[in-house]
């Protein structure tokens, strides 16, 4: 009696796993046919991307086709001054800053600033510590970057939209060429745009 239950066991966990592994994998086709088709319209509305970048996140849900998923990229369109971050579309004059904290420590940050908000930065700097302190004002809206052995990288894009002011990109496992190139690219936005 006890053989017949084990076999029973063992058979219904052989179907049930058969059925577990079909079924996965038609959702993985399903989900990468479902980004492929949001990709495809994505390059037909704004064109191919100058930049494309994997960045998975911790808030993206994971799945089989997590390598895919559109929402895990970001997508420069430098003709149209566009970015695509977390399933959405940016003008670039919406991004009005950014952090990179590694181990919720932010290593780097840059926000937007106008040519007179440099100047009068400058002239305060200036007032208070003559010639090297206009250049220490003019330049106080930058930081130096230097990314160190981390596992936990998080980057803050900071909008000028009330019902959006901030976009995180909480990275899993973290690829510093990746959060390099991020980085140059909000900081070329957010100094240039």
């Amino acid at each position: 009696m006890v053989i017949i239950g084990i076999i029973i066991v063992a058979v219904v966990s052989i179907i049930y796993g058969i059925y577990d592994f079909f079924y996965d994998n038609k959702r993985i086709k399903e989900d990468i046919s479902k980004n492929t088709m949001a990709l495809t319209q994505l390059t037909d509305a704004f064109g191919e991307p100058t930049i494309k970048i994997y960045a998975p996140c911790r808030s993206v849900p994971m799945n089989h086709s997590h390598t895919t998923d559109i929402n895990n990229q970001v997508m420069v369109f430098e003709p149209l001054k566009k970015i695509f971050l977390k399933g959405r579309m940016y003008d670039f004059s919406q991004i009005t800053g950014y952090s990179v904290s590694v181990n919720n420590q932010i290593i780097s940050s840059n926000t937007r600033t106008s040519t007179g908000s440099m100047l009068g930065r400058a002239a305060v700097g200036g007032a208070l510590l003559g010639g090297v302190g206009a250049i220490i004002g003019a330049n106080s809206a930058n930081t130096i970057t230097e990314y160190q052995t981390a596992e936990d990288i998080t980057i803050n894009i900071f909008t000028n939209s009330l019902s959006e002011p901030s976009i995180v990109l909480d990275l899993i496992s973290p690829d510093k060429d990746n959060v390099g190139k991020i980085e140059g690219i909000l900081r070329i936005i957010t100094t240039t745009t």
